[in-house]
């Protein structure tokens, strides 16, 4: 804050980096517009994306409003796919076009498909970015498939296996490709994926199955069981 107040950005990145990005929200949140103006320049795109997502849904266009277009490519590009969905559902229709123009070819077709989906609803929730590999892999064919992966996935504790259509079929942990040897079928490793939750259904229904079921993560299935997503269980204590 006395950063803030001095106008101190190099104090203030210092500061700020030493902070975790919802206690930066929250610093956000108090402060004034010019305060605020300070605060989203000096940390610029890449450290904001955190924060944007963070923040209660009424202030994230004006959070935004404090980038030009080339900053506010990089920063929706990096969010993750429910954070930016989110985004788009809580600006205004201005801005939607707007924040459209700058995403690239596939983020633009993929927020358009979870758009499709209300807000309250678990298809608006789900995140794509899931571990999914097939039954006819073999433990080490599955590996190269996460590695490659890794760092777009929301979580690999739990790992689906899908068929050659894309219909949820099965799961794995992590550990159980860890402990098989590398030439083991996927379909012989796999547990039963008896929890899933329909794209229309409501949120908290989501949320009920997640604490009920002790589960990390919950697939979003269609009506005919091809897997759109995943809930995982900090989206079950947002709702």
């Amino acid at each position: 804050i006395r950063a803030i107040d001095a106008r101190d950005g190099s104090a203030f990145l210092s500061a700020a980096e030493d902070l975790h990005y919802a206690d930066l929200a929250h610093l956000y949140e108090n402060l004034d517009d010019e305060e605020r103006d300070f605060f989203m320049k000096t940390i610029g795109p890449e450290m904001a994306t955190d924060v944007v997502a963070e923040l209660p849904y009424t202030l994230i266009e004006d959070a935004l409003s404090h980038f030009k277009p080339a900053q506010l490519r990089v920063l929706l590009g990096n969010l993750s796919d429910d954070d930016r969905v989110d985004v788009f559902q809580v600006v205004s229709e201005e801005a939607q076009v707007r924040f459209f123009s700058l995403l690239g070819p596939r983020d633009k077709e993929l927020t358009k498909n979870l758009l499709k989906y209300e807000e309250d609803t678990a298809g608006g929730r789900m995140t794509t970015n899931c571990g999914r590999i097939t039954a006819d892999m073999s433990v080490k064919q599955a590996i190269a498939v996460l590695r490659r992966d890794r760092e777009s996935a929301e979580t690999l504790s739990r790992i689906f296996v899908v068929d050659e259509q894309g219909r949820l079929v099965g799961k794995v942990r992590l550990r159980d490709l860890a402990f098989n040897t590398w030439d083991t079928p996927i379909r012989d490793i796999m547990q039963d994926a008896d929890e899933t939750i329909l794209a229309t259904a409501d949120q908290e229904e989501a949320a009920r199955m997640l604490s009920k079921y002790d589960l990390v993560v919950l697939p979003v299935v269609d009506e005919f069981h091809h897997l759109l997503g995943v809930i995982t269980y900090d989206d079950a204590l947002e709702i």
